[in-house]
C-alpha cells in the first residue's frame, strides 16, 4: 500500500502499522467513497461493464501490486 499522507506528499521509507490509526482513517474515509462511488450496482452490472484494453504500462504495474491490491470488485480483470 502507499504511504502517503491525506494532505502532503508520500514519506519515504514509512510504513504505516496494519491495524494503526493511519490505516484505520483510510479505511474509514475509502468506505465514504466506495458507498458513493459504487452502491446501488449490483456485482452483475459491475461485471458487465464494458472494460476497456487495459494500457501495457498499467498491466506491468498491476503485477508488481500485492494480491487484491486493485481491490475486490476489480479481481480477474486486471488480466484481461
Amino acid at each position: 500500500m502507499g504511504k502517503m499522507l491525506l494532505y502532503g506528499a508520500p514519506l519515504r521509507h514509512y510504513t504505516a502499522p496494519a491495524e494503526g490509526p493511519t490505516t484505520q482513517a483510510v479505511r474509514r474515509i475509502s468506505m465514504l467513497f466506495e458507498r458513493e462511488l459504487f452502491d446501488g450496482y449490483t456485482a452483475e452490472q459491475f461485471a458487465a461493464a464494458d472494460m476497456p484494453e487495459l494500457s501495457a504500462a498499467f498491466r506491468e504495474f498491476a503485477e508488481q501490486l500485492p494480491p487484491g491490491a486493485l481491490g475486490e470488485w476489480s479481481e480477474g480483470r486486471n488480466s484481461r
